[in-house]
């Protein structure tokens, strides 16, 4: 009988790996404070325009931190490649229609390279060869879907 596992960060967390998103943002605030800080404002903004739900916090700093779980969702929200095709007469309707500043936006799109840039940094720096390792053995009758962004599975099977 053939068996599938699919596997996600909750396979990294389970194995002590500090995985989240929060955890990322902990480590963005500490290699780049000024993208921590853009970054934050740029999410937060985001969930107001959208009128997702915004809960009362002090700033965006701390917004980030309750909504980090939706943080996928907001980035698939810029659409990069929209953003850049649009001519420059039509740019303010284009930040009209997402509402949110074309300031704003514009750092934003210019410092996404710099956010994947430090999210592989930080991926890189996650130390999987001290996490509370436990080694699998499988039949060949055994296969995995990996959704992770580690190469912890890989890691631990023998």
């Amino acid at each position: 009988m053939v068996h599938l596992f699919i596997v996600g960060n909750g396979f990294d967390i389970h194995h002590g790996l500090k995985t989240r998103y929060t955890d990322f943002a902990e480590y963005l605030k500490s290699a780049e404070p000024a993208l921590h800080q853009l970054f934050s404002r740029f999410f937060y903004e985001m969930h107001k325009s959208y009128d997702w739900d915004v809960p009362n916090c002090l700033d965006a700093d701390h917004f980030v931190y309750d909504r980090w779980r939706d943080f996928e969702e907001s980035l698939g929200r810029l659409d990069e490649d929209d953003y850049i095709n649009i001519s420059q007469e039509n740019i303010s309707e284009y930040h009209e229609k997402i509402g949110m500043s074309e300031q704003l936006v514009d750092q934003f799109v210019s410092e996404t390279s710099r956010i994947l840039g430090v999210f592989r940094g930080w991926v890189l720096s996650i130390d999987i060869i001290n996490s509370s390792r436990k080694e699998f053995s499988f039949n060949d009758d055994i296969y995995f879907v990996n959704f992770n962004y580690t190469e912890t599975l890989e890691f631990f099977i023998v």
